[in-house]
């Protein structure tokens, strides 16, 4: 009988076969799951362009200043603050956040709304 150490070939084979279906199928799901998290910032982004929009309108709506609708519209949005965090890009129309970016709109304030931006290309 002898006294053997280490793994035998079809051990070592196994092992391998194992390790390059994890890789196969896992890693896939990795990289995906960064893109996702891209997007679900951008998402938070609108989000908070939004909340900033309603709050300057309700800052108007508290004053005793009283505009026609599209002064109003360029009173809010003038206010606006739209660095919304130093990861995100933004230009007037596109936002971006890592590699994944997106086209908004904004719907303009009046006496009785707020502005609200949406995603132009969904």
């Amino acid at each position: 009988m002898t006294n053997q150490k280490g793994f035998s070939m079809i051990e070592m084979i196994c092992v391998l076969c194992l390790l390059s279906f994890l890789a196969y199928f896992i890693v896939p799901r990795f990289i995906k799951l960064d893109s996702n998290a891209e997007f679900k910032a951008l998402n938070v982004g609108i989000e908070t362009l939004n909340k900033l929009e309603k709050f300057q309108w309700s800052e108007y709506k508290l004053s005793s200043e009283r505009y026609s609708d599209a002064e109003v519209d360029l009173i809010v949005s003038a206010r606006v603050d739209t660095n919304i965090g130093d990861k995100y890009k933004w230009n007037g129309t596109t936002l971006s956040f890592g590699s994944a970016s997106v086209t908004l709109e904004r719907s303009p304030a009046t006496n009785s709304s707020p502005a609200i931006w949406r995603k132009l290309n969904s």
